[in-house]
């Protein structure tokens, strides 16, 4: 699978989804200049069960994008 930053549509789409969620960014997840998230845990765990993120090989499409760093 190649691995890609999300473009900005992608990138609004999430920061929407995990909004509503309950998740508050640059405290729960944050987006760099690239397009990467880094996410909490929680966050990670969620994103996977989102659909507008299809399955790929038995594994999240956005998968890939995930830094499972702590947020400083």
């Amino acid at each position: 699978m190649a691995i890609r930053p999300l473009n900005k549509a992608e990138v609004n789409t999430l920061l929407v989804k995990l909004s509503l969620s309950g998740f508050i960014a640059e405290r729960d997840f944050k987006v760099d200049e690239q397009g990467r998230l880094w996410a909490r845990p929680e966050v990670f765990n969620c994103l996977r069960r989102i659909p507008a993120f299809p399955e790929v090989e038995g594994e999240s499409a956005i998968e890939p994008f995930f830094r499972r760093a702590p947020l400083a």
